[in-house]
């Protein structure tokens, strides 16, 4: 899209470009940067990622996730622990 001057050479006066024209131009912009951001995304979680290249192989070779157990976070190892707590609590009282 060639910058379009004003009819009498003055390349400062306001251009002819239309809303429509420059709407169009930033979601082209905006489409192409959101493609590139996943791709890039992608990369990033193949190259640092240990457990998603796990999950990754496990999906490809149509295996279960061994990652699901064996990368357990300890925010969900604790909250399993309080709620066991909790049920032998309530069992305890009622």
């Amino acid at each position: 899209m060639a910058s379009k001057v004003a009819s009498n050479g003055n390349p400062y006066e306001r251009s002819r470009f239309t809303s429509r024209e420059w709407r169009h131009a930033c979601t082209l912009i905006a489409n192409c940067l959101v493609v590139f951001n996943a791709a890039i995304n992608f990369l990033l979680m193949l190259f640092f990622g240990n457990k998603f290249r796990r999950m990754l192989s496990d999906a490809i070779h149509c295996r279960k996730s061994s990652s699901l157990v064996a990368g357990m976070s300890t925010t969900m190892a604790a909250e399993r622990a309080r709620s066991k707590s909790i049920v032998a609590l309530r069992e305890t009282i009622f």
